[in-house]
């Protein structure tokens, strides 16, 4: 079975549960994602 690439299904649970408005999610000691993509921190960063 080829690879998927076109999804990212880890990015997408965390997203999901981000939607959930459960908890705020910025990893500790990472400089609240910073130098990540504005796709992550617009996911990871509240």
């Amino acid at each position: 079975m080829p690879l998927d690439r076109t999804r990212a299904p880890v990015f997408e649970a965390l997203a999901a549960y981000r939607d959930q408005g459960r908890i705020g999610f910025t990893p500790p000691g990472h400089e609240q994602a910073r130098g990540a993509d504005p796709a992550v921190r617009d996911v990871l960063v509240e």
